[in-house]
């Protein structure tokens, strides 16, 4: 969530100013958009950062893997 934050948000999360751009949260709808793609990602039921092998899935329809790893 950090780094989403940081690189995407442009949210400030250290005490060092640093010049900003526009605020990405200050446009209509973006902050919506940003807490439902959250809440989709909340429900991933494997954490695909960690040493996730996904070779033994390649050859298994996307639906079903979509379905089994909780992905809308």
């Amino acid at each position: 969530m950090l780094p989403l934050l940081v690189f995407c948000a442009d949210i400030n999360v250290t005490p060092i100013p640093h010049d900003r751009r526009e605020a990405l949260f200050a446009q209509p709808g973006v902050a919506e958009k940003f807490l439902s793609a959250y809440e989709r990602g909340s429900r991933v039921t494997r954490d695909l950062s960690d040493h996730w092998n996904f070779w033994p899935l390649m050859a298994r329809p996307l639906a079903d893997v979509r379905r089994e790893l909780g992905i809308d």
